[in-house]
């Protein structure tokens, strides 16, 4: 338990200096050691200590599975689920998944541009949907609405797309409306009233086919399955 916390901790830490340094790919798992990885500076000393402390445990579980696998694979273990356009709550927050589809999709790619405009006005950044080589963008529509009646935390990186053969693809980016990113994509939080469409937008090998959109924020995780 002690080494899935500090690896939780350490992949959150390298998923936030993704997406700070622009990184095209932003994962903290391959079931394949040959794909691209993000480009990450390497952690400070005691943190190279905890990761190393920390594989003498959990590879053993898997060996060759990667390590966000063996994390995804235990912390869902207990989790609240739903299926396509079906909603799963934890009490504190509800998640409905929309749709999942290629940023490539016109009617995707309109609602994107529109939101991502609006949200750049306001001093976001702006996130082109023209993948990098060799790579494929998916936008997943997810109904968020806050059930707890009071302020709380949200993040769209908690976001994690499972792909068929079991790799975990951590988001790369979000849009919404003006109403909506000033709350949970500025502020990362949600009011006690908050409810709205997030299209949160993955970076994936092109043959990746999605099975699920998870939500590690939420205690227990919300996993939605794309059928």
């Amino acid at each position: 338990m002690i080494a899935v916390l500090l690896l939780t901790n350490i992949a959150k830490r390298q998923q936030i200096e993704s997406r700070s340094f622009g990184s095209s790919h932003n994962l903290i798992g391959f079931a394949d050691d040959a794909a691209p990885r993000a480009q990450l500076p390497p952690p400070p000393p005691s943190e190279r200590l905890l990761v190393f402390k920390a594989l003498l445990v959990v590879a053993p579980m898997r060996p060759g599975l990667s390590l966000l696998r063996s994390r995804v694979s235990t912390r869902f273990l207990s989790a609240e689920r739903a299926s396509l356009g079906e909603t799963a709550s934890n009490g504190t927050i509800a998640l409905r998944l929309n749709s999942i589809s290629d940023a490539s999709d016109p009617a995707t790619a309109s609602v994107w541009v529109e939101f991502n405009n609006q949200d750049y006005a306001n001093g976001v950044y702006y996130f082109s949907l023209t993948p990098p080589p060799a790579s494929r963008y998916l936008v997943a529509n997810v109904s968020v609405t806050n059930v707890n009646h009071t302020e709380i935390p949200f993040d769209y990186g908690d976001f994690v797309l499972i792909a068929h053969d079991g790799t975990a693809y951590y988001a790369n980016y979000a849009v919404c409306n003006t109403g909506c990113s000033a709350q949970a994509l500025a502020n990362h939080v949600l009011n006690a009233t908050f409810s709205s469409d997030v299209y949160v937008l993955f970076s994936v090998p092109p043959a990746t086919q999605p099975i699920q959109i998870a939500y590690t924020g939420a205690n227990p995780p919300i996993v939605m399955s794309s059928t």
